[in-house]
Protein backbone atom coordinates (compact mmCIF):
# COMPACT_ATOMS: atom_id res chain seq x y z
CA UNK A 1 0.00 0.00 0.00
CA UNK A 2 1.63 3.78 -0.94
CA UNK A 3 1.19 6.66 0.88
CA UNK A 4 -1.86 9.17 0.06
CA UNK A 5 -0.29 12.11 -2.05
CA UNK A 6 -2.87 14.44 0.14
CA UNK A 7 -1.28 13.38 3.41
CA UNK A 8 -1.52 16.65 5.44
CA UNK A 9 1.62 18.75 5.63
CA UNK A 10 2.91 19.55 9.30
CA UNK A 11 1.99 23.04 10.04
CA UNK A 12 4.42 25.47 9.69
CA UNK A 13 6.19 27.25 13.21
CA UNK A 14 7.66 29.98 13.55
CA UNK A 15 11.22 28.45 14.24
CA UNK A 16 10.69 27.17 10.72
CA UNK A 17 10.74 30.68 9.14
CA UNK A 18 13.69 31.44 11.36
CA UNK A 19 15.40 28.61 10.00
CA UNK A 20 14.48 29.19 6.41
CA UNK A 21 15.32 33.63 6.89
CA UNK A 22 18.79 32.34 8.59
CA UNK A 23 19.16 30.11 5.54
CA UNK A 24 18.45 32.80 3.40
CA UNK A 25 20.41 35.02 4.60
CA UNK A 26 23.44 32.50 3.79
CA UNK A 27 22.50 31.72 0.70
CA UNK A 28 22.71 35.09 -0.25
CA UNK A 29 26.63 35.67 1.50
CA UNK A 30 27.43 32.72 -0.88
CA UNK A 31 25.81 34.71 -3.91
CA UNK A 32 27.96 37.91 -2.63
CA UNK A 33 31.38 36.01 -2.55
CA UNK A 34 31.22 34.95 -6.08
CA UNK A 35 31.48 38.29 -7.14
CA UNK A 36 34.57 40.24 -6.45
CA UNK A 37 35.39 43.53 -5.01
CA UNK A 38 37.47 46.37 -7.21
CA UNK A 39 39.33 48.89 -5.61
CA UNK A 40 37.61 47.76 -2.02
CA UNK A 41 34.98 50.11 -3.15
CA UNK A 42 32.29 48.22 -5.50
CA UNK A 43 31.32 44.42 -6.20
CA UNK A 44 32.43 43.97 -9.84
CA UNK A 45 29.27 42.15 -11.07
CA UNK A 46 25.97 43.78 -10.25
CA UNK A 47 23.77 40.90 -11.26
CA UNK A 48 25.55 38.88 -8.77
CA UNK A 49 24.93 42.05 -5.99
CA UNK A 50 21.32 42.73 -7.03
CA UNK A 51 20.51 38.78 -7.05
CA UNK A 52 22.40 38.69 -3.26
CA UNK A 53 20.75 41.63 -2.19
CA UNK A 54 17.48 40.66 -2.59
CA UNK A 55 17.83 37.49 -1.19
CA UNK A 56 19.17 39.45 1.85
CA UNK A 57 16.11 41.10 2.06
CA UNK A 58 13.61 38.02 1.61
CA UNK A 59 16.33 37.00 4.90
CA UNK A 60 14.72 39.90 6.78
CA UNK A 61 11.11 39.71 5.35
CA UNK A 62 10.79 36.30 6.36
CA UNK A 63 12.41 36.67 9.98
CA UNK A 64 9.50 39.22 10.18
CA UNK A 65 6.90 36.47 8.89
CA UNK A 66 7.89 34.13 11.89
CA UNK A 67 6.93 36.95 14.25
CA UNK A 68 3.41 37.57 12.63
CA UNK A 69 2.75 33.70 12.62
CA UNK A 70 4.24 33.35 16.52
CA UNK A 71 1.85 36.50 17.56
CA UNK A 72 -0.97 34.72 15.36
CA UNK A 73 -1.64 37.50 12.50
CA UNK A 74 -4.19 36.57 10.30
CA UNK A 75 -2.03 36.50 7.20
CA UNK A 76 1.96 37.15 6.57
CA UNK A 77 2.30 40.83 5.18
CA UNK A 78 2.88 40.96 1.82
CA UNK A 79 3.98 44.63 1.05
CA UNK A 80 6.85 46.49 2.97
CA UNK A 81 4.22 48.69 4.27
CA UNK A 82 2.15 45.70 5.82
CA UNK A 83 5.72 44.27 7.25
CA UNK A 84 6.07 48.42 8.90
CA UNK A 85 2.63 47.48 10.19
CA UNK A 86 3.84 44.34 12.23
CA UNK A 87 6.95 45.85 13.29
CA UNK A 88 4.80 48.54 14.42
CA UNK A 89 3.09 46.16 17.43
CA UNK A 90 6.00 44.72 18.63
CA UNK A 91 6.98 45.37 22.06
CA UNK A 92 9.88 47.44 22.85
CA UNK A 93 12.85 47.30 22.49
CA UNK A 94 12.26 44.44 19.86
CA UNK A 95 10.30 46.93 17.85
CA UNK A 96 12.60 50.03 17.35
CA UNK A 97 15.02 47.39 16.83
CA UNK A 98 13.62 45.88 14.02
CA UNK A 99 12.18 49.45 12.90
CA UNK A 100 15.30 50.93 12.23
CA UNK A 101 16.96 48.09 10.89
CA UNK A 102 14.44 47.15 8.75
CA UNK A 103 14.71 50.98 7.03
CA UNK A 104 18.10 50.15 6.10
CA UNK A 105 17.68 46.90 4.99
CA UNK A 106 14.74 47.95 2.65
CA UNK A 107 16.96 51.31 1.52
CA UNK A 108 20.16 49.21 0.99
CA UNK A 109 19.54 46.18 -0.23
CA UNK A 110 15.89 46.52 -2.08
CA UNK A 111 15.81 49.73 -3.34
CA UNK A 112 19.09 50.89 -4.32
CA UNK A 113 21.23 47.56 -4.63
CA UNK A 114 18.58 45.20 -6.28
CA UNK A 115 15.93 48.19 -7.89
CA UNK A 116 18.69 50.77 -8.33
CA UNK A 117 22.13 48.59 -9.28
CA UNK A 118 23.96 49.69 -6.92
CA UNK A 119 27.05 47.75 -6.04
CA UNK A 120 28.94 49.95 -3.59
CA UNK A 121 30.46 47.44 -1.11
CA UNK A 122 29.72 49.46 2.66
CA UNK A 123 26.07 50.53 1.36
CA UNK A 124 25.57 46.21 0.51
CA UNK A 125 27.47 44.99 4.21
CA UNK A 126 25.58 48.08 6.11
CA UNK A 127 22.08 46.30 4.56
CA UNK A 128 23.61 42.55 5.73
CA UNK A 129 24.99 43.65 8.53
CA UNK A 130 21.48 44.75 9.46
CA UNK A 131 19.47 42.17 8.09
CA UNK A 132 21.39 39.77 10.44
CA UNK A 133 20.43 41.94 13.43
CA UNK A 134 16.80 41.67 12.45
CA UNK A 135 17.11 37.72 12.26
CA UNK A 136 18.91 37.73 15.55
CA UNK A 137 17.08 39.81 17.50
CA UNK A 138 13.46 38.29 16.34
CA UNK A 139 14.92 34.97 17.33
CA UNK A 140 16.16 35.84 20.49
CA UNK A 141 12.52 37.59 21.34
CA UNK A 142 10.70 34.57 20.56
CA UNK A 143 13.12 32.40 22.68
CA UNK A 144 12.11 34.56 26.06
CA UNK A 145 15.49 36.04 26.24
CA UNK A 146 16.31 39.55 26.43
CA UNK A 147 16.55 41.43 23.20
CA UNK A 148 19.32 44.55 23.45
CA UNK A 149 20.99 46.58 20.63
CA UNK A 150 22.18 42.81 18.79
Amino acid sequence: MTQSSTAAQAPIRPADLLAEARGYYHEARRILATTHVVDHIIYADPDVTREAAAMAFLAALKAIDGYALARRFVRAPIAIEEYQEVVSVMPYPLGRIVQVRLGVVYQNLNMLAYQAGGVEVEMIKSGFRRAREIIDAIELHLQGQRVTGV
